[in-house]
């Protein structure tokens, strides 16, 4: 979890709506948003930690339909997590008391996943009880949830959409299904102090994957933020890297799956504001390693250091520069070779450390030579020698 002196888990929370099922029999189910939502709620609150379960509530029309699904949401509920239904009033009312509900130093996270549409130039979200064609009336406003959400008192937002599905109506062949409305992608574009992603860009669509059974977007966003997302440069998959992640992901499904949508569903939409584009999300798991690598590495480093210098007083005795030489090297060689079992690099930085490892222990077969030739005259040109292969290494290792 990132945590910081600016990061308080207990300041944030988090609304997750998942709608299935829908009152109005003219509208098309969506059959994995309720896995969605769950996923996602299981996500930030179980496995990230950046929402505590008591602050999470799920506004659920339906029922996962996943096994692991399933246990997310037993999880959730059993560690106080809240559970609703979604119909409008519901949304506004849980939106409103979350977003006060936050403090500065918390996150609040909106995901969403149902239907989108537009009526008489204003666009909404479809809600359990929401009808076909009084949206005005009925559904949700796109433009009253950004603005509620930027009212959030935690200096941390973000919206994830997985709306604009390609099928809106039963009874149809898709001729209602006319993607991502321009005033629905101008919203998204104008939103202001909030993290927004969409699960489709202007004219295109979002899409469920029958196999993952989760919608194509929140999918990628799962996976992004699992680990499978690029580090930003402090090591953590932040909002810029899991975007670009999910672009591609969603791109790459839709080539896939829908060759003949490649001119209309061009990936994800988004709206990322320059000082939240390094908002730390989730820890990298390979970047994780790495650094541990590099701590352990350093106590080696400060081993030697410790070693190096007593070398230069006048009154040390072989002896006892002998048993400096085998104490320093035998606890800088436990953790090289603790690190190398516990395999926490791979590729270039584990060949790095094998290469320290293997260049200690030949330091150390000259260390004794040299005292042992020249006894306590020995000691300084021993501690020269250490010198210069310090340095190397640290230059090498940079």
């Amino acid at each position: 979890m990132p945590s910081s002196e600016n990061f308080d888990v207990a300041s944030s929370a988090g609304l997750f709506v998942g709608i299935s099922k829908f009152e109005d029999d003219r509208i098309y189910p969506i059959p994995f948003a309720v896995d969605d939502a769950v996923d996602l709620a299981h996500l930030f609150a179980i496995r990230l930690g950046l929402v505590l379960p008591e602050s999470v509530v799920l506004l659920l029309a339906g029922e996962p339909r996943k096994d692991a699904s399933v246990k997310h949401l037993k999880e959730l509920l059993k560690l106080g997590a809240r559970r609703d239904r979604a119909r409008m009033p519901d949304f506004y009312r849980y939106l409103g008391r979350l977003t006060r509900s936050t403090e500065a130093k918390g996150l609040f996270i909106l995901a969403a996943a149902t239907h989108g549409i537009s009526d008489q130039g204003n666009d909404f979200l479809i809600a359990e009880d929401s009808l076909r064609d009084r949206a005005l009336k009925t559904a949700v406003s796109v433009s009253d949830l950004f603005d509620e959400a930027a009212k959030a008192r935690a200096e941390r937002r973000v919206v994830l959409l997985d709306a604009c599905r390609e099928r809106l109506s039963n009874n149809t062949r898709g001729d209602d299904a006319c993607g991502m409305e321009p005033t629905f992608a101008k919203a998204i574009a104008q939103a202001s102090g909030l993290v927004v992603l969409s699960g489709a860009t202007l004219g295109g669509f979002a899409y469920d994957d029958a196999a993952r059974k989760n919608g194509v977007f929140t999918a990628a966003v799962l996976d992004g933020l699992g680990g499978e997302a690029s580090a930003g440069p402090q090591g953590w998959i932040t909002v810029r890297t899991l975007a670009d992640f999910v672009q591609n992901r969603v791109v790459a499904w839709v080539r896939l799956n829908r060759p003949e949508h490649m001119g209309k569903s061009l990936g994800i939409a988004r709206r990322i504001e320059a000082t939240a584009e390094s908002l730390p999300l989730a820890p990298h798991p390979q970047a994780l390693r790495e650094r541990q690598l590099l701590g352990g590495t350093q106590r080696s480093q400060m081993d030697l250091v410790e070693f190096i210098d007593p070398l230069g007083q006048e009154d040390t005795t072989t002896s006892q520069g002998l048993k400096r030489v085998n104490d320093a090297f035998r606890r800088t060689l436990d953790e090289s070779q603790r690190l190398l079992d516990a395999r926490v690099a791979q590729g270039r930085a584990e060949r790095w450390l094998f290469n320290f490892h293997y260049g200690l222990r030949r330091f150390k077969q000259l260390c004794f030579i040299v005292l042992g030739f020249f006894g306590d005259h020995g000691l300084k040109l021993l501690l020269l020698i250490a010198l210069v292969v310090l340095l190397v290494f640290l230059l090498i290792w940079r």
